[in-house]
């Protein structure tokens, strides 16, 4: 008897522990309708998982995105260390602008990554950018649809020995001298003084200045 209560002790701990652990790495991936401003049940979310995009920075990717390929898709952290910036003069897209947004494109499943409130680093990480930043809060599918593919493309456009979404392609480029970083921050100041134009060039180059 002695044994078998040992026994059953032993197990109760053990389950114990196993939920312990469970709950840690839960709260390590996180939920990404944490964010959502529908208020959804985080327990219902889609899990994320933490991954390493192709640009070297850490970012959740999410699944089960139906017009995306999910792979492709990493949303970052909906906190972060740097300052946000410019909270007045960039807006943010509204929930309803989000599902207008969403039925146009024809998205289905789970969508709470496109509701999600996103820091996006204003001197990029891939671009030479440190993580501690100045940040814009931009809505989820903004960020992952439209800014950041349409950065991508501006920095092609401005540089075209730019030729992959990778800090080490870029490092590669300035130690190699084929580019500087003075023109990369140049192409960023001309990518948001033409996406946000109530941005003033000064304004915009301070903010990166601080990102660097």
């Amino acid at each position: 008897m002695q044994k078998v209560r040992t026994t059953t002790w032993l197990a109760q701990i053990a389950v114990v522990l196993m939920l312990m652990a469970s709950s840690m790495a839960s709260g390590a991936n996180g939920f990404l309708s944490w964010n959502s401003p529908l208020g959804e049940n985080p327990a219902e979310a889609v899990c994320c998982q933490a991954a390493t995009s192709l640009s070297g920075e850490s970012h959740r990717g999410c699944g089960d995105l139906s017009q995306q390929d999910a792979a492709g898709l990493f949303v970052a952290p909906a906190t972060s260390t740097g300052s946000r910036i410019f909270q007045s003069e960039v807006s943010v897209m509204s929930p309803d602008q989000v599902q207008r947004a969403l039925r146009s494109g024809g998205y289905t499943g789970n969508t709470t990554w496109a509701y999600s409130i996103h820091d996006h680093h204003f001197y990029p990480r891939w671009l030479g950018g440190q993580e501690a930043g100045p940040h814009l809060r931009v809505r989820g599918f903004e960020h992952i649809t439209d800014l950041e593919p349409a950065l991508f493309a501006h920095m092609q456009r401005a540089i075209p020995a730019i030729t992959e979404r990778t800090a080490g392609h870029i490092q590669q480029l300035i130690a190699r001298g084929r580019v500087t970083q003075d023109q990369i921050t140049r192409a960023l100041v001309s990518f948001y003084r033409s996406r946000y134009p109530s941005l003033s060039e000064d304004a915009i180059l301070a903010a990166l200045r601080q990102g660097l």
